[in-house]
């Protein structure tokens, strides 16, 4: 049976996106593996490899000596695995942790693909695209950055995701069906930032419920600060997204490109706080595409104070005209990953 390695980035949004291409590349019979260096948490039971690695970019001098140590241990544990696997070729799904593996495949003549799916490609994305046989981008004006033979704009690949009524999911996550329900998270890590404000928050906003995925790191201190508050429900990590974004009647979030993605198929009203320390802004230029068509508001951290997150929220959350307006403006979602994932199959046939 022909095989994928997938190289995924650390972060939530790298890993799930190989996960959803991973799901599909299954689905044409091709065996898949995953490296990656970050937490190995949701990942639908695929196997995977750890790979040790390290960003560049934004780190103090420690950081940047121990980058070229940790390099070559990255690259000598791609060797490892692409010698016991010996896949047909590798996916790269953006981030530092994809450059190894992606790097050691075209070395041995293995067919490299790559994923972007943000609208301003990283460095990582931009450094690959050199050696790529193929770069599939969620959003078109991508190709400006990139090789434009190499590049197919496919959508964002987005994982299976449950799909419910909205009464219904709330009930299934013990919530009053009958009540407005704000959800709110940073990304897989969380955002201290956000977290704090909502805390402050919860209790000076009326007749509407709360979700907040804190990440592991604030989880305990939000839990204790909140203590006792009915309305609320606090988890540091939340697998089943498709349900609480199926309850939701608002998203607070970040706006990174998976979770955009994800929030532009349930058509779900959001307030976008893009985290201002991304490489290159690209989850404010994210943020800005949907701004632009009215499905979205934008608070950028220089903006944001308890003040004008409340105002915003409740604006929003107390109109249900609103919300029905800003769901209507959204523009259909193109999954990706099958597009990706039949592609893929077809070069390997050939």
């Amino acid at each position: 049976m022909k095989k994928v390695l997938i190289a995924t980035g650390g972060t939530g949004g790298h890993i799930f996106v190989g996960v959803a291409v991973a799901n599909e590349l299954k689905k044409c019979n091709i065996d898949v593996v995953l490296g990656t260096s970050g937490k190995c948490e949701d990942l639908d039971g695929l196997r995977y490899y750890c790979i040790h690695s390290r960003g560049l970019l934004g780190k103090d001098l420690i950081e940047q000596f121990l980058f070229p140590f940790s390099f070559i241990l990255s690259l000598m544990e791609s060797f490892w695995i692409i010698f016991k696997e010996r896949p047909r070729a590798v996916l790269g799904t953006g981030g530092y942790a994809s450059v190894a593996p992606a790097l050691t495949g075209r070395f041995l003549l293995i067919p490299l693909f790559i994923t972007e799916i943000d609208s301003i490609p990283g460095m990582a994305t931009r450094f690959l695209s050199l050696f790529a046989n193929r770069i599939y981008l969620s959003f078109g004006e991508t190709v400006r950055w990139l090789p434009k033979r190499k590049t197919r704009v496919s959508g964002c690949p987005i994982r299976r995701l449950r799909v419910l009524e909205s009464s219904i999911a709330k009930a299934e996550l013990g919530l009053n069906p009958h009540i407005p329900l704000v959800f709110i998270f940073g990304g897989s890590g969380g955002a201290r930032k956000i977290n704090s404000l909502m805390v402050e928050l919860i209790s000076q906003i009326d007749n509407t419920q709360f979700l907040l995925a804190t990440g592991r790191r604030d989880y305990n201190e939000v839990n204790e600060r909140l203590k006792g508050y009915e309305k609320v429900k606090i988890y540091p990590f939340i697998s089943d997204m498709g349900l609480v974004y199926s309850a939701s009647d608002l998203v607070v979030a970040r706006s990174g490109a998976l979770t955009l993605a994800e929030i532009q198929k349930f058509k779900k009203p959001a307030i976008l706080i893009p985290y201002p320390y991304a490489t290159l802004q690209h989850q404010a230029k994210n943020a800005k595409i949907l701004e632009k068509k009215g499905c979205v508001r934008v608070i950028t951290e220089e903006e944001l104070s308890p003040g004008k997150l409340k105002k915003e929220i409740e604006d929003i959350i107390k109109n249900a005209q609103i919300r029905e307006d800003m769901s209507r403006l959204f523009p259909d979602v193109i999954d990706g990953a099958e597009r990706i994932a039949r592609d893929i199959a077809l070069c390997l046939d050939t």
